[in-house]
């Protein structure tokens, strides 16, 4: 696991390496035409909601340093943790500007080796985070629902598909392209520099690069006539070897209107012994045909229901009350 302020921002865990060969260069972009396009692009879609499947997959290499982690962190020798090779999810995801719903459905296994289904509700408002899990185990080892109230977004980006394809990693592309602060800890970068335009899988495509903090650089391929998504994201260490790479898929909802249908994200790790490069984990999420986007979501959508009599914390206040 890597443990530094920036891999935890760009890798909630990544997909399918899929090498491409980058085709001719094409005529040199225009970063003003590039900044309106992304302007437009990001204001382009308010609303959505549907089905998607998440897996991942977390190698042998990946593993061993979960493992290390632990023993880094010194975990009791007896603490119960389950380290997965394989998960898949299946998601209900809806967003409405800032507003999201997600509720995920997984089969888990116990550090006992017992498998149970996992399954939580999860909603953001714009202000608080309310979770309702029905998969909660209890003191007598019995399935008993817990409910939660955080404030602020506390809902993992990694099941989000804008946070992958219509965004760089949670930034608005046009923001991205102005040089601002990047990601959710606003950190700093270079002056972004457009390179080149170049076809990637029949997609036109244009090319920009920065600088990160602690000399980690950043290339996004972005689809001219997908309103300016990120076709091909990659994120380099210090040494120039790429540690991140995500590709998506677009779907074409009608004019202008592109939406993810297959986020594929790959995350490495520099071994420190050999110095090579070692797949970490793998990530696929696919939106599937049911996904409808600019469609009117009533504001309840967003809002969990806690049944009625269940124990509720809230950490805003750090008390427990029980659900009416």
């Amino acid at each position: 696991m890597f443990i530094s302020r920036w891999w935890r921002i760009i890798s909630p865990w990544p997909a399918i390496l899929v090498f491409v060969a980058i085709g001719r260069t094409l005529d040199v972009p225009n970063m003003e035409i590039a900044i309106e396009g992304a302007k437009l692009g990001d204001a382009l879609i308010t609303s959505g909601k549907g089905r998607i499947t998440r897996e991942q997959i977390l190698s042998d290499y990946g593993k061993f340093q979960a493992r290390q982690y632990l023993i880094q962190r010194e975990a009791p020798s007896d603490a119960a943790t389950v380290i997965e090779s394989y998960i898949k999810e299946e998601i209900f995801f809806a967003f409405k500007q800032k507003k999201i719903r997600c509720d995920i459905r997984s089969l888990r296994r116990l550090p006992s080796g017992r498998k149970y289904d996992m399954y939580w509700q999860q909603s953001f408002d714009g202000e608080k985070t309310m979770l309702l899990r029905l998969d909660a185990t209890g003191p007598k080892g019995l399935i008993e629902p817990m409910g939660s109230i955080k404030s602020g977004n506390d809902i993992p980006q990694a099941r989000d598909p804008r946070y992958w394809g219509m965004t760089i990693f949670g930034t608005p592309v046009k923001e991205f392209l102005e040089g601002r602060p990047f990601g959710i800890c606003s950190i700093p970068i270079g002056k972004p520099l457009l390179l080149k335009s170049v076809q990637l899988d029949g997609v036109l495509c244009d090319v920009v690069r920065t600088k990160l903090s602690r000399d980690y650089t950043i290339t996004v391929w972005l689809a001219r006539t997908k309103a300016y998504r990120p076709k091909r994201i990659e994120v380099a260490d210090p040494n120039g070897q790429v540690i991140t790479i995500v590709s998506n898929t677009f779907r074409s909802y009608g004019g202008d209107l592109w939406f993810p249908k297959q986020v594929v994200a790959e995350k490495y790790a520099i071994d420190k012994v050999t110095g090579k490069r070692e797949l970490h984990s793998r990530t696929t999420l696919i939106v599937h045909d049911d996904f409808m986007v600019n469609i009117d979501l009533p504001d309840e959508m967003f809002e969990i229901r806690f049944p009625k009599g269940l124990e509720v914390y809230d950490f805003r206040i750090g008390k427990t009350f029980i659900a009416e």
